[in-house]
């Protein structure tokens, strides 16, 4: 017997019955999926002939969690959450949860509500509300610390980060790894279940070990002051956390709900969500949107990579590294080139990065000795006739703070567009989010800093300390964990200097006049078409410059 309740199936398979989630392409779970699952598993208990349930989406996709779209709409609720996630806990019959592709938010949220969980090879799973600004709203950090111990969990927790099926197995999350089908796997491991009697096993029956929960809370503490200072989140999630450790089952939830509504809707969430948005946004460029153009325009393959030249050059050599990317790093300056250095291993690298500010000579001779079919990434700075060559483009590689960093792409005239769509693909591959220019010939990033520097010389030349705007800057919220994330309102070579500088300046107008500078020159670009879209230029600076993503980026904070 087979029945569709809203975008969820229930089908019946033997003595087992099936609650399938159809709502491509991500089974997001709105309004009509939360009805569907809360109902078919209430028919599933009602109904003497089941045996065992099985709650799945399709291969691809378990579910990615609430729909964002609902949020703030009269669709989304919150009793109703609450209430699908409360009916697994009712069952008397093992509920098994067969997780393929992804299952994320409300998604694993919903699988730990069921008594077991399935995946096939290569599944990711993860809470990442604190991107959006949010917490787990339907148990996540009350049922994950029980089952897979309180450090694990708030590693998932608080980073946001999304972790493998394999892993998850390792961390007792996954219960098995099934190949071959999702469907057939988890029918074998549920009559395997029925073989050994094995019963429900209700998460919220567990406790969280924790021998010195005020020493493990206080260190989580003292480590989110150093590293997400000026965020909310975290510190929500925490306590979520401490209640999971210290409370009843019943009280931690609670304890989790509050939090998630004191967060909702609030300036932290408004400004994720849109970065959210606006990095998926920055990913759609149209000269590579069209459908002819995606197709005759396949991106490249990059095996082997040689990168030109030391400081900035070691941070990007390194990026390849991770991505498994064979690297040769060669420092050489103007002077080396010109002394007949041997570049035969320039020769090598499927792309050529030069790296900091190479001189003309610099270029000129790496052009010569590249492969004529090689990829030259030039810096932003580097002169226009440069990129004369089809397989040339401009790229600026920033490293932001904790991992996050950007890849901010501008064409040459000549430049063809399966080098474009060859970097736009190495930077996901690097794990950097991509902005790319509108206008051949003209970079945001250097737009943008020439006019904020232009502000600061004005600030320094009225006695304004460069400590000064260091630590207004950063007592605002700019972070400068990593390189390239703060001081870049300086031009290169001033530095901090410990001087009073001129009181009469106060710190907030320190702030404007600098963010002020940036938003204007911002809105000329975007008028101009050199930023596609003015989030892209939010991107660009939350993601490699340290602008507070908490802020949402500087065109987003100025629309406030």
């Amino acid at each position: 017997m087979n029945a569709v309740v809203n975008t969820v199936r229930y089908r019946m398979l033997g003595s087992i019955a099936a609650v399938i989630l159809d709502h491509p392409p991500v089974n997001a779970m709105g309004r009509a999926v939360r009805t569907g699952i809360k109902e078919c598993l209430e028919r599933a208990n009602a109904d003497d002939a089941v045996r065992a349930v099985i709650v799945m989406g399709s291969e691809s996709a378990f579910s990615g969690g609430a729909d964002i779209k609902e949020f703030g709409t009269p669709l989304f609720s919150r009793e109703l959450s609450q209430a699908s996630m409360r009916v697994p806990d009712t069952l008397t019959k093992p509920l098994v949860a067969a997780i393929g592709g992804f299952a994320l938010g409300g998604g694993l949220e919903l699988a730990l509500c069921c008594h077991y969980r399935v995946a096939l090879p290569g599944a990711r799973l993860g809470l990442p509300e604190v991107k959006i600004g949010r917490t787990p709203g339907t148990g996540g950090t009350q049922r994950l610390p029980r089952l897979i111990g309180l450090e694990e969990a708030a590693r998932m927790v608080l980073s946001g980060d999304l972790i493998s099926s394999e892993a998850a197995a390792k961390l007792g999350l996954i219960d098995e790894i099934v190949q071959g089908d999702l469907l057939q796997g988890a029918l074998q491991f549920i009559e395997g279940l029925l073989v050994k009697r094995a019963g429900v096993r209700r998460l919220r029956d567990m406790s969280v070990e924790c021998p010195d929960p005020e020493g493990f809370f206080s260190a989580k503490r003292a480590e989110l002051a150093r590293t997400r200072r000026g965020y909310v989140a975290p510190l929500k999630l925490l306590e979520c956390l401490e209640a999971a450790a210290r409370l009843p089952f019943d009280e931690g939830m609670a304890v989790e709900a509050r939090c998630n509504e004191e967060l909702r809707d609030k300036d932290e969430d408004r400004a994720l969500r849109h970065l959210f948005a606006a990095e998926r946004a920055a990913a759609k460029v149209p000269d590579l949107s069209r459908n002819t153009v995606s197709r005759n325009t396949p991106a490249r393959r990059i095996d082997t990579a040689v990168i030109v030249g030391t400081g900035a050059g070691d941070d990007i050599a390194r990026s390849f590294v991770e991505a498994n990317i064979a690297v040769k790093l060669l420092g050489m300056d103007a002077g080396e080139a010109a002394s007949g250095q041997d570049l035969s291993v320039v020769s090598g690298g499927d792309i050529v990065v030069l790296a900091g500010h190479p001189a003309p000579e610099v270029v000129e001779s790496i052009s010569r000795h590249m492969r004529e079919d090689a990829i030259l990434a030039l810096p932003c700075d580097a002169p226009p006739a440069a990129l004369s060559r089809a397989t040339t483009i401009h790229a600026a590689f920033t490293r932001g703070a904790y991992g996050q960093g950007c890849l901010e792409l501008m064409q040459g005239e000549a430049t063809g567009l399966d080098v474009l769509a060859t970097l736009m693909a190495l930077g996901k591959r690097l794990g950097r989010l991509v902005v790319v220019s509108g206008v051949r010939n003209h970079c945001i990033s250097t737009r943008l800093l020439d006019k904020c520097h232009e502000h600061t010389d004005a600030l320094l030349r009225s006695g304004v300390s460069c400590d000064q705007i260091n630590r207004a800057m950063e007592d605002w919220g700019f972070d400068i964990a990593a390189p390239h994330c703060g001081r870049w309102w300086f031009r290169p070579g001033q530095h901090p200097d410990a001087s009073a500088g001129n009181d009469a300046v106060r710190a907030p107008q320190i702030v404007d006049r600098l963010l002020c500078a940036i938003v204007d020159e911002g809105a000329a670009l975007v008028a101009e078409g050199v930023a596609l879209r003015p989030s892209d230029i939010d991107v660009l600076f939350t993601s490699g410059y340290g602008f507070p993503r908490y802020k949402g980026g500087p065109m987003y904070w100025a629309d406030q």
